[in-house]
């Protein structure tokens, strides 16, 4: 007995008193919830600048649009206006060439679809065409209307991403010796928006 005594004395003298405690929790103890990232949570707005290379497929042709972006909403979904200027290469018509540039204003909603943003808009403004060329130049100024229908993928401050744009207003252009030629139908793009500035509401 007295051998048995000292080997259980020795025994708990090097075994931590704390290895037998049961944990004591602190009623005064707040749980504290987890943390909300909040860049995806409230609403925000901001702001971007954009530039797009248009490639015109009825008929063919070639613009560059660039402008101003403004959006307001969620991470996940938001509400965006855009002011932008649009001006096509030359085109040869005859014996001059007719240069044209479009004014829009446009609004449009994008929500996050799969690893990207699915968007689309609806722009209206107006179509100026100069003709040069032909002894006297003449300007003409036309109503225009599109819908806007694109894809875009986000790297850091930029959203990148393919464009479709499909417009019902179609306007033929011709000379006095039969040359004839119209406004796109049908166009399709790529838009680089940067991130000028954002902030929660």
């Amino acid at each position: 007995p007295a051998l048995l005594a000292t080997v259980l004395d020795r025994f708990l003298q090097e075994t931590p008193a704390e290895r037998w405690q049961r944990p004591v929790l602190d009623p005064a103890a707040q749980i504290v919830p987890p943390a909300i990232d909040d860049a995806r949570s409230g609403i925000r707005q901001g702001g971007a600048a954009f530039v797009a290379p248009i490639l015109r497929i009825l008929p063919f042709g070639a613009a560059l649009g660039f402008g101003l972006v403004g959006d307001m909403g969620s991470a996940g979904q938001r509400l965006f206006g855009d002011a932008g200027l649009r001006v096509g290469l030359p085109q040869r018509l005859g014996q001059g060439q007719i240069l044209d540039a479009t004014v829009l204003l446009g609004l449009g909603y994008r929500a996050r679809i799969w690893h990207g943003e699915g968007r689309a808009a609806l722009r209206a403004g107006g179509l100026v065409v100069v003709a040069t060329g032909y002894g006297v130049d003449t300007q003409t100024w036309l109503p225009w209307f599109e819908l806007e229908a694109g894809y875009l993928w986000r790297l850091g401050k930029i959203r990148h991403g393919p464009l479709l744009l499909l417009s019902p207003l179609i306007h033929t252009f011709g000379t006095l010796d039969g040359a004839r030629t119209q406004s796109a139908a049908i166009s399709a793009g790529w838009t680089i928006d940067w991130a000028l500035w954002e902030q929660k509401l």
